[in-house]
Protein backbone atom coordinates (compact mmCIF):
# COMPACT_ATOMS: atom_id res chain seq x y z
CA UNK A 1 0.00 0.00 0.00
CA UNK A 2 2.79 2.50 0.39
CA UNK A 3 4.50 1.49 -2.44
CA UNK A 4 1.33 3.15 -4.50
CA UNK A 5 1.34 6.18 -2.83
CA UNK A 6 5.44 6.55 -3.24
CA UNK A 7 4.56 5.78 -7.02
CA UNK A 8 1.75 8.75 -6.81
CA UNK A 9 3.69 10.95 -5.21
CA UNK A 10 6.16 10.90 -7.66
CA UNK A 11 3.88 11.00 -10.68
CA UNK A 12 2.42 14.18 -8.75
CA UNK A 13 6.21 15.63 -8.12
CA UNK A 14 6.87 14.83 -11.72
CA UNK A 15 3.88 16.44 -13.32
CA UNK A 16 4.46 19.52 -11.21
CA UNK A 17 7.75 19.79 -12.72
CA UNK A 18 6.60 19.28 -16.02
CA UNK A 19 4.20 22.21 -15.19
CA UNK A 20 6.11 24.35 -13.42
CA UNK A 21 8.47 24.34 -17.13
CA UNK A 22 5.55 26.28 -18.47
CA UNK A 23 6.61 29.91 -16.87
CA UNK A 24 3.52 33.05 -17.41
CA UNK A 25 5.20 35.77 -15.55
CA UNK A 26 8.77 35.99 -16.61
CA UNK A 27 8.51 35.23 -20.47
CA UNK A 28 10.78 37.93 -22.02
CA UNK A 29 7.76 38.29 -24.26
CA UNK A 30 3.90 39.90 -24.03
CA UNK A 31 0.78 39.65 -26.33
CA UNK A 32 -1.95 42.37 -26.83
CA UNK A 33 -5.09 40.98 -28.20
CA UNK A 34 -7.31 43.77 -29.73
CA UNK A 35 -10.71 43.36 -29.41
CA UNK A 36 -11.43 42.56 -26.19
CA UNK A 37 -14.81 41.78 -26.72
CA UNK A 38 -16.84 41.34 -29.66
CA UNK A 39 -20.70 40.22 -30.72
CA UNK A 40 -20.73 38.34 -34.00
CA UNK A 41 -23.24 35.92 -35.81
CA UNK A 42 -22.81 32.65 -36.98
CA UNK A 43 -20.73 32.60 -40.52
CA UNK A 44 -19.37 36.19 -39.27
CA UNK A 45 -15.63 36.41 -40.27
CA UNK A 46 -13.61 38.12 -36.73
CA UNK A 47 -10.45 39.32 -37.05
CA UNK A 48 -8.45 40.41 -34.14
CA UNK A 49 -5.02 42.07 -33.70
CA UNK A 50 -2.53 40.71 -32.31
CA UNK A 51 0.96 43.37 -30.64
CA UNK A 52 4.05 41.29 -29.50
CA UNK A 53 6.73 43.22 -27.40
CA UNK A 54 9.81 41.48 -26.37
CA UNK A 55 12.58 42.20 -24.30
CA UNK A 56 15.46 43.59 -25.51
CA UNK A 57 17.75 40.37 -26.74
CA UNK A 58 15.03 37.84 -27.32
CA UNK A 59 15.40 36.38 -30.38
CA UNK A 60 13.45 33.39 -30.53
CA UNK A 61 10.30 32.86 -32.83
CA UNK A 62 6.98 32.20 -30.93
CA UNK A 63 4.16 29.99 -31.95
CA UNK A 64 0.42 30.86 -31.86
CA UNK A 65 -2.48 29.20 -31.50
CA UNK A 66 -6.27 30.70 -30.56
CA UNK A 67 -8.51 28.58 -28.34
CA UNK A 68 -12.51 29.07 -28.86
CA UNK A 69 -14.49 27.79 -26.52
CA UNK A 70 -17.93 27.97 -25.04
CA UNK A 71 -20.29 25.54 -22.96
CA UNK A 72 -18.96 21.84 -24.37
CA UNK A 73 -17.95 22.73 -27.48
CA UNK A 74 -14.39 23.40 -28.34
CA UNK A 75 -11.76 23.85 -31.24
CA UNK A 76 -7.95 25.38 -31.96
CA UNK A 77 -7.41 27.01 -34.67
CA UNK A 78 -3.12 27.18 -35.61
CA UNK A 79 -2.97 31.42 -36.17
CA UNK A 80 0.99 30.37 -37.14
CA UNK A 81 4.88 31.27 -36.33
CA UNK A 82 6.10 34.48 -35.72
CA UNK A 83 10.05 35.20 -36.29
CA UNK A 84 12.07 37.96 -35.03
CA UNK A 85 12.10 41.11 -35.14
CA UNK A 86 9.86 42.11 -32.49
CA UNK A 87 7.92 44.37 -31.75
CA UNK A 88 5.69 42.83 -34.40
CA UNK A 89 2.01 43.09 -35.07
CA UNK A 90 -0.16 41.01 -37.03
CA UNK A 91 -3.81 40.10 -37.85
CA UNK A 92 -5.75 36.84 -37.76
CA UNK A 93 -9.29 36.33 -39.03
CA UNK A 94 -11.78 33.35 -38.61
CA UNK A 95 -15.07 32.11 -39.64
CA UNK A 96 -17.69 31.39 -36.99
CA UNK A 97 -18.18 27.91 -36.77
CA UNK A 98 -21.90 27.25 -37.24
CA UNK A 99 -21.22 24.04 -34.67
CA UNK A 100 -20.94 27.18 -31.99
CA UNK A 101 -23.77 27.62 -29.49
CA UNK A 102 -26.14 30.27 -30.62
CA UNK A 103 -26.74 32.75 -27.57
CA UNK A 104 -23.42 31.56 -25.75
CA UNK A 105 -20.62 33.76 -24.52
CA UNK A 106 -17.28 31.97 -26.11
CA UNK A 107 -13.68 32.75 -24.55
CA UNK A 108 -10.89 32.98 -26.96
CA UNK A 109 -7.76 32.09 -25.76
CA UNK A 110 -4.69 33.12 -27.91
CA UNK A 111 -1.41 31.57 -26.72
CA UNK A 112 1.90 32.35 -27.24
CA UNK A 113 4.40 29.45 -26.96
CA UNK A 114 8.49 29.65 -27.12
CA UNK A 115 10.97 27.32 -25.51
CA UNK A 116 9.61 26.94 -22.15
CA UNK A 117 7.43 30.05 -22.18
CA UNK A 118 4.00 30.52 -22.48
CA UNK A 119 1.90 33.65 -22.67
CA UNK A 120 -1.91 33.31 -22.70
CA UNK A 121 -4.27 36.44 -23.22
CA UNK A 122 -8.21 35.83 -23.47
CA UNK A 123 -10.91 37.64 -25.16
CA UNK A 124 -14.52 37.06 -25.20
CA UNK A 125 -17.15 36.44 -28.35
CA UNK A 126 -20.68 36.86 -27.55
CA UNK A 127 -22.83 34.59 -30.67
CA UNK A 128 -26.00 36.63 -31.38
CA UNK A 129 -29.36 34.85 -31.40
CA UNK A 130 -30.51 35.74 -34.76
CA UNK A 131 -34.11 34.43 -33.92
CA UNK A 132 -36.59 34.54 -36.78
CA UNK A 133 -35.84 37.75 -39.35
CA UNK A 134 -37.54 38.31 -42.17
CA UNK A 135 -35.66 41.61 -43.89
CA UNK A 136 -37.30 44.58 -43.50
CA UNK A 137 -39.63 43.49 -41.22
CA UNK A 138 -39.67 44.23 -38.18
CA UNK A 139 -40.22 40.94 -35.55
CA UNK A 140 -43.49 42.58 -34.47
CA UNK A 141 -45.14 42.92 -37.44
CA UNK A 142 -44.36 39.60 -38.61
CA UNK A 143 -46.01 38.13 -35.13
CA UNK A 144 -49.14 41.03 -35.46
CA UNK A 145 -49.69 39.46 -39.43
CA UNK A 146 -49.34 35.94 -38.44
CA UNK A 147 -51.94 36.66 -35.59
CA UNK A 148 -54.46 38.54 -37.93
CA UNK A 149 -54.22 35.63 -40.41
CA UNK A 150 -54.78 33.29 -37.52
CA UNK A 151 -58.05 34.62 -36.50
CA UNK A 152 -59.41 35.25 -39.86
CA UNK A 153 -58.74 31.85 -40.83
CA UNK A 154 -60.92 30.98 -37.56
CA UNK A 155 -63.50 33.51 -38.65
CA UNK A 156 -64.30 31.82 -41.53
CA UNK A 157 -64.47 28.52 -40.20
CA UNK A 158 -66.92 29.13 -37.99
CA UNK A 159 -69.56 30.83 -40.75
CA UNK A 160 -71.05 28.12 -41.70
CA UNK A 161 -72.60 28.54 -45.47
CA UNK A 162 -76.40 28.27 -45.62
CA UNK A 163 -77.73 25.51 -47.56
CA UNK A 164 -81.09 26.12 -49.78
CA UNK A 165 -83.77 24.15 -49.64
Amino acid sequence: MKKNWLKLIKVIIITLSFTAKMVYSDAPFTLTIEPEEQTVNIGDEVTYEISVEAEEGFNESIRFELEVSALAWNTVFDVGILDPPYPFEFTYSFIIPEELPIGATASAIVTGYSGDYKVEEIVSLTINDPGFEIPGFPIESIIMGGLSVMIFLWVIKKEKPSTIA
